[in-house]
């Protein structure tokens, strides 16, 4: 940022002008550092609650005016709770990291993911012709979920 402004003498005279410099570079940084954290999680990076809702409104919005479906998949893990008491919050933060990472896989470049917290996830399919698909993408998801163990040291 550049400001400048004229520097003036008590009988009015211009004396010259006076110019500031700042630069904004790592307050640029930490603003977009500080918009990221607002609208992702923080353990798995993946978009948060609160971007959902503007995800949700632009995907819904988009699939009115091409006349098309989205769905919302959310997914629980069974027995999390489990997991974090018998194991500890490190193991648990390291299976959520794992998980999200097959979800991403498994949801595909196309459709979005969000953490909405704990061991709650959704994924968003957009531009569906038909709910058949979202069907079929749940249930393989299921499956590849079921397929995957999960061995983590502790």
């Amino acid at each position: 940022m550049l400001s400048a402004a004229p520097l003036v003498s008590e009988d009015g005279a211009d004396q010259g002008v006076v110019c500031v410099a700042v630069d904004l570079t790592v307050h640029k940084a930490a603003e977009r550092t500080i918009r990221h954290l607002a609208y992702h999680d923080f353990l798995t990076d993946l978009p948060n609650r609160a971007a959902l809702q503007d995800l949700a409104d632009a995907i819904l919005d988009r699939a009115r005016r091409q006349q098309r479906m989205a769905a919302f998949l959310f997914l629980g893990l069974d027995r999390f709770k489990l997991v974090n008491d018998s194991l500890g919050h490190f193991t648990g933060d390291e299976l959520l990291r794992r998980i999200a990472n097959l979800l991403r896989d498994a949801a595909g470049s196309t459709n979005a993911l969000v953490r909405l917290g704990g061991d709650e996830f959704v994924i968003v399919l957009a531009d569906l012709v038909d709910g058949e698909v979202a069907l079929q993408h749940a249930e393989a998801i299921i499956r590849r979920l079921d397929e995957h163990e999960f061995t983590i040291d502790s």
